[in-house]
């Protein structure tokens, strides 16, 4: 499990407080009766509420820059103390999500680096966030989009709350690349002294706002598992992580994956059993 650290945690509540807009899905829960005509829908309310401040995007560009440093140290004692070049060469990109958290914090060590040494290179534009300037002789350019700095914050905030239920590593991949796909999306120009920014082959899942639901119907066919998913949910096209339980295993897996031929493979189905 890893550890978040008292300052990290401030920082983490602080940036929270200057959100006006949902940042982490809406989590509800989802029940469909026997004869499946009725769905009861319960939407439960956002797990962070704080105060509202406003405050300006390059203080939580900066915020969110701290965030992930500290964590980092917390993480990575060895790490403490050391450039911030050298941390994000040596952080781990074993997998998509270490690449997906090493690479936002590459874009955050620019955006750092800028607003406290270089603040002349930054220009703000009514749709654009944007930043060049000279370093070491290396040129350094960021053009990002408004809401793409707050995907960022959505993002950090979603993978701190995440990092320590106990949902599989292959749903929080999808979740957070669902954020992370649209943070490139954003992203116009990026230049700093490593090569592009890596990008990954992933699944996107709806981030804005899910259901929990245990009474989805299947049965286990040779080694498929087949759901039956009523016609109204399909038609409405509603989020759902379908939980089920197999030898007293459980299971929660977003119908995103199984949308197209509602059955996945056993094999499959175990890269989302609960941790």
């Amino acid at each position: 499990m890893k550890i978040i650290n008292y300052f990290t945690k401030s920082f983490l509540k602080q940036l929270e407080s200057t959100k006006k807009n949902e940042h982490l899905p809406i989590m509800g829960n989802m029940n469909i009766s026997d004869d499946e005509k009725t769905v009861l829908i319960l939407r439960m309310e956002d797990k962070f509420r704080f105060e509202q401040k406003d405050v300006p995007q390059l203080f939580n560009g900066c915020l969110c820059f701290m965030i992930m440093d500290s964590f980092i140290d917390s993480i990575f004692p060895e790490m403490e103390g050391k450039t911030f070049k050298y941390k994000y060469e040596n952080l781990p990109k074993n997998n998509n999500i270490e690449i997906m958290f090493s690479q936002i914090y590459r874009i955050l060590k620019l955006y750092r680096n800028a607003t406290v040494h270089h603040i002349n290179g930054i220009s703000i534009t009514e749709k654009y966030l944007k930043i060049n300037f000279d370093h070491m002789n290396n040129n350094n350019s960021f053009v990002i989009t408004h809401k793409g700095i707050e995907i960022i914050e959505d993002l950090l905030l979603c993978y701190f709350y995440y990092m320590n239920i106990n949902y599989s590593y292959s749903y929080k991949e999808y979740l957070f690349y669902s954020y992370y796909s649209d943070i490139l999306d954003e992203i116009h120009t990026f230049k700093d002294e490593f090569a592009d920014i890596m990008t990954i082959n992933s699944i996107k899942i709806n981030r804005y706002e899910r259901f929990n639901c245990d009474s989805i119907n299947y049965y286990i066919s040779n080694s498929n598992i087949l759901f039956y998913i009523p016609k109204n949910l399909i038609h409405n096209n509603y989020a759902i992580d379908i939980k089920i339980t197999i030898e007293e295993k459980i299971y929660i897996l977003p119908i995103e994956i199984i949308s197209n031929i509602s059955q996945i493979s056993i094999t499959d189905l175990n890269k989302f059993k609960l941790e």
